[in-house]
């Protein structure tokens, strides 16, 4: 009886430290995509920063290699930077991946935990039944013996 106590304890427990998991994880994606919104807004500056460059290099012939120049720079860091929002695009599909399969576990265990309780439950009903057959028992025994005695 001490064990199952101890497992439904540790049971409950786990459940603790994964709703915490849970909670970290869910902040930490909060995080991540407060990240991707402010790396999207930069991309819109440096995108519009590109039209203006270009605008620029039509409207002067004489700096127009240079502004040329400086596009094809701007193009390069920008293809970088789209290539690492597509990672962290990644990584935050993954990163929701872990979270649902957490909350599968979690859902698991609070499961299991429900189903620990219901046969705890049983037993309880179980052992008042055995009580009270032993107290019926005894008393039929006791009740033999008066009845020999007399």
């Amino acid at each position: 009886m001490e064990e199952r106590k101890k497992e439904v304890l540790a049971g409950e427990e786990a459940i603790l430290r994964l709703g915490k998991e849970a909670e970290r994880m869910s902040a930490a994606n909060r995080s991540l995509e407060g990240a991707a919104a402010s790396v999207r807004k930069a991309q819109g500056e440096v995108a519009e920063a590109r039209e203006a460059i270009k605008r620029y290099a039509e409207s002067s012939s004489l700096t127009s290699k240079k502004v040329e120049d400086l596009v094809a720079s701007l193009s390069s860091r920008f293809e970088a930077l789209e290539t690492r929002l597509r990672g962290i695009d990644l990584e935050i599909t993954a990163f929701r991946k872990n979270a649902d399969g957490l909350e599968e576990s979690v859902k698991k265990t609070a499961a299991d935990v429900a189903d620990i309780k219901n046969n705890q439950q049983k037993l309880r009903q179980g052992l008042r039944t055995l009580y009270i057959l032993l107290i019926v028992v005894l008393g039929v025994s006791v009740i033999g013996i008066i009845v020999n005695l007399v």
